[in-house]
């Protein structure tokens, strides 16, 4: 992308999906005693079991492969992230400027 298109170098995207959302709905949240303590999501049982693509599996309602599943996991961090900072679980594009977590919605594209 170039500077004439409109779209400023640091700027970062991300379309939040469906899928995500029904994932992060089901995370299992606990607390961790470290230093001073917050909360966090289990790392072994993300949704509940240690089987973690098959419980994946079971709350999108579909078989994924194995890279789409570890992509999809993975991305459940920007848009919990993304959640977390806007207020709000809605579908749609978000931006940030780079390194700075600063989500904003895209006007126009969320459900």
């Amino acid at each position: 992308m170039g500077l004439g298109d409109g779209v400023k170098l640091d700027t970062v995207r991300f379309t939040v999906t469906e899928d995500h959302l029904k994932l992060l709905r089901q995370m299992w949240v606990d607390w961790c005693d470290d230093e001073y303590g917050a909360p966090a999501i289990d790392p072994k049982r993300p949704y509940g079991n240690s089987d973690v693509y098959s419980d994946m599996e079971k709350i999108l309602g579909r078989q994924l492969g194995w890279s789409e599943a570890k992509q999809i996991h993975q991305e459940t961090k920007v848009a919990l992230q993304i959640a977390l900072r806007v207020g709000y679980f809605k579908t749609g594009n978000y931006e940030a400027q780079k390194y700075r977590e600063n989500w904003k919605e895209v006007e126009g594209t969320g459900q």
